[in-house]
C-alpha cells in the first residue's frame, strides 16, 4: 500500500531475548505474549497503528505506527508487557518515510524507517535492548543525545522485575493504583503495593524521559523544527514527576497522571534534566529494588 512520501512513521522491529535457548513448550506460548501485547498497544493508541503485528522467524516482530511521537510509548508498553510475563525483548524504532506498507498483496514495507529499524536492531551493541534511529533531528535532539537518553532508559527498563513491569504498563494505560490493584494478576494486591512497584521501577524518571521525547514533535506526529514546534506538543506528565502538589495528587489518591490536567502551567524539561533523573535513580541502595 503507497503511502505519502512526506509522511513520517516509525517501524517498532524486535526479537525476543534468549529464545532459542527455551524449551519447546515456553517457545510456543511466546506467540501469544506477543500478540497480546500488541493488542493492548492497539487499544491504547490504536488510532496510530498502521499495521497488524507481524510475526516472523518464531521470535521476531514488527508494527508500524503513523504517529512517531508516540512510538516510545508503544515500545515501552509493548516490552513492559512481555516483561511482566518473565520474558524481555530487543526492538529498535525507525522514524522516517515509508515507501509501502505491508498489506495482503504485499507481505512487507519497505522505506526509510523500515530500513532504520531493521539496521538498527542488527547493528546492536552487547547488552543494548533498546534503540531509536532517525534520519534528521528530533525536534531539539540530534541522535548522539537520542542515543544516550535511550541507553540510560534501556537500563532502567532492563532491571525491571515482572511485577514492576506489569505496574509501568498499568501506568502506561492511565491506569489508577487503585485500578491496578483490584484487577492484579494473580489476585487483588494494595494500591501501597502498586505505589512501591512504580517506585522501584524509577517510574519516575521514566516518564520525564517520556515526556521529554514526546515533547520533541508537532502536534500532529511530524518531527519538530524548532522549539516553537515542541512547545505546541503534548505534554505528559506520570506517577510522582512534577511538583510537590502533582506528587500528592498522584500518590495521595492512588492515581496515575497520563496527561497533564490543563490547569497546571507547561513546563519545559531538557534532555540532560531527564538524563540526570535517570542517573540519579540509580544512587540507591541495592536491596531497595529488591521485591
Amino acid at each position: 500500500m503507497g503511502v505519502p512520501g512526506n509522511h513520517q512513521y516509525a517501524v517498532v522491529t524486535g526479537d525476543v531475548v534468549g529464545y532459542t535457548g527455551l524449551p519447546e513448550d515456553e517457545r510456543v506460548g511466546i506467540i501469544d505474549v506477543l500478540r497480546h501485547a500488541h493488542a493492548e498497544v492497539l487499544r491504547h493508541l490504536g488510532d496510530h497503528a498502521s499495521t497488524a503485528l507481524d510475526v516472523f522467524r518464531g521470535d521476531s516482530w514488527q508494527f508500524v505506527l503513523s504517529a512517531p511521537d508516540q512510538s516510545l510509548r508503544a515500545a515501552l508498553l509493548f516490552r513492559a508487557i512481555v516483561i511482566s510475563r518473565s520474558l524481555d525483548t530487543r526492538l529498535a524504532i525507525g522514524i522516517g518515510t515509508v515507501d509501502f506498507l505491508p498489506s495482503a498483496g504485499v507481505p512487507t514495507g519497505d522505506g526509510e524507517a523500515f530500513r532504520s529499524s531493521g539496521e538498527a536492531l542488527d547493528g546492536m551493541l552487547r547488552g543494548e535492548r533498546m534503540v531509536i534511529r532517525s534520519q534528521g533531528l528530533i525536534g531539539s535532539m540530534d541522535q548522539a543525545t537520542l542515543d544516550v537518553l535511550i541507553a540510560l532508559l534501556d537500563a532502567l527498563v532492563s532491571s525491571w522485575t515482572p511485577r514492576q513491569a506489569a505496574a509501568v504498563s498499568g501506568a502506561l494505560m492511565g491506569l489508577s493504583q487503585n485500578t491496578m490493584a483490584s484487577g492484579w494478576e494473580g489476585g487483588a494486591i494494595s494500591q501501597q503495593a502498586v505505589a512501591q512497584h512504580l517506585d522501584r521501577a524509577r517510574w519516575n524518571a521514566v516518564a520525564r524521559a517520556l515526556q521529554h521525547f514526546e515533547g520533541q514533535f508537532g502536534g500532529r506526529g511530524d518531527l519538530a523544527t524548532g522549539s516553537g514546534a515542541a512547545s505546541r506538543s503534548r505534554s505528559v506528565e506520570c506517577g510522582c514527576a512534577g511538583s510537590a502538589a502533582l506528587r500528592g495528587a498522584v500518590w495521595g489518591e492512588g492515581r496515575v497522571v497520563t496527561r497533564r490536567p490543563e490547569r497546571l502551567p507547561r513546563r519545559r524539561t531538557s534532555v540532560l534534566a531527564c538524563i540526570a533523573q535517570v542517573q540519579a535513580s540509580w544512587l540507591v541502595p541495592w536491596w531497595s529494588r529488591a521485591l
